[in-house]
């Protein structure tokens, strides 16, 4: 894990069960980005902010409000809506592509991997708004491939 812990600061992070950490031994693990001071103290502002704001309790409570909103939507081209939190996907069956095409060019910005699976990673700090609004540009895109 690192991309997000230093809030775009270059940093490297490992986390490991107490019995795997203890069986490394010096020069057995490094980092390239790891401990510097700059990015450490960036890390240490941000994980600050995410408790602060309590963005963690966020991202569980908006993240079931778009999975709840996902579900509602009824098309042939959904195959399976999964995630956790604010890291969602809806695998479609079809389409996926100019759905996320479309999608853009009412400027949503949807990501598309594996070529079925539309990703929705939202940032922790999303307001219900803010959903309700992407949902109504989504929800018009996939009515119009049925």
């Amino acid at each position: 894990m690192a991309k997000g812990l230093a809030n775009g600061i270059p940093i490297g992070a490992t986390i490991s069960r107490e019995d795997i950490a203890n069986s490394f031994e010096k020069g057995d693990h490094g980092s390239t980005f790891g401990g510097n001071p700059v990015a450490c103290s960036a890390a240490n502002f941000t994980i600050d902010c995410v408790l602060k704001n309590k963005l963690m309790k966020n991202a569980e409570k908006q993240g079931n409000y778009i999975m709840k909103k996902l579900s509602s939507i009824k098309s042939k081209h959904i195959k399976e809506i999964r995630g956790k939190g604010l890291m969602i996907g809806m695998e479609m069956k079809d389409k996926a592509a100019d759905i996320q095409k479309n999608c853009l060019e009412k400027s949503l910005l949807i990501n598309l991997t594996a070529e079925k699976v539309l990703r929705f990673l939202p940032p922790l700090t999303i307001s219900r708004k803010i959903i309700d609004d992407a949902f109504k540009i989504l929800n018009k895109v996939i009515e119009n491939e049925d």
